[in-house]
């Protein structure tokens, strides 16, 4: 029985029946964002892209900010998470994956885990405390789309 191709072929060629590739997650487009960088704690911020890059399940919000530029827009988050570190980076890579983002290579800081992700020209990169305080963060930096 031969369950894998000798010789790899056409992506295409592997997927199972009905399978199909979901659309990506759109990106946010100039009529989703304010016209000028806002900041908001406790809350997400009007104008935040929670589709796109939502926070962690059970967890809250410390901070967060939406600042566009012709185009792009940075986007951070601040949060307190209800699980462990390595949940919440299991958590955005499945959500990122979902996306049409894939991981890329990072480097975390002392005392701390990341996960990086690019999609075209925007990057996401998330960033988990595991010195004993519950924190995490979020910063991305996205391609504006077109409305």
């Amino acid at each position: 029985m031969r369950i894998a191709p000798e010789q790899p072929g056409e992506e295409s060629a592997y997927r199972l029946p009905g399978v199909r590739d979901a659309a990506p997650a759109p990106l946010p487009s100039r009529e989703d964002l304010p016209s000028e960088a806002v900041f908001a704690r406790g809350r997400l911020v009007d104008g935040y892209p929670a589709r796109l890059l939502p926070g962690t399940p059970g967890g809250s919000v410390v901070s967060s900010s939406v600042a566009p530029s012709a185009d792009r827009v940075q986007v951070a988050l601040v949060g307190v998470r209800a699980r462990p570190p390595q949940r919440v980076l299991r958590f955005y890579r499945a959500a990122m994956s979902g996306a049409g983002f894939r991981e890329v290579p990072v480097r975390a800081g002392g005392g701390s885990a990341a996960a990086a992700f690019a999609r075209g020209g925007s990057r996401v990169v998330v960033t988990v405390d595991l010195t004993g305080t519950r924190d995490y963060s979020l910063f991305a930096s996205l391609v504006v789309g077109r409305g």
